[in-house]
């Protein structure tokens, strides 16, 4: 118990002493990025294993599997002017009141 409760609060610290240590956004692209090319090699690999009699079928999997293959990275705009991350709704008209 000892050694967990010492690790705790180590952590805590460590987080207080030097918050910039663990970058969410760079893990985020990351993990996305990771994810995106794992799925595109599955789909790849796994297509032939389809059993295909119908010519939608054919046609259903063929898109799947270019899909995969010129599946672009996930990037994520960031916007430079400052602005909210939120939409803002319009101003209310002048005959609502």
């Amino acid at each position: 118990m000892f050694i967990l409760r010492s690790s705790f609060w180590l952590l805590i610290g460590f987080l207080v002493i030097k918050p910039f240590a663990f970058e969410p956004e760079q893990a985020g692209k990351a993990l996305a990025s990771a994810a995106v090319n794992g799925a595109s090699e599955f789909v790849v690999q796994n297509a032939d294993h389809f059993d295909c009699t119908e010519i939608g079928c054919n046609s259903v999997k063929t898109l799947v599997v270019a899909s995969a293959l010129a599946s672009k990275p996930v990037t994520i705009s960031a916007k430079s002017d400052g602005t909210s991350s939120f939409p803002v709704p319009p101003p209310r008209p002048d005959w609502a009141g």
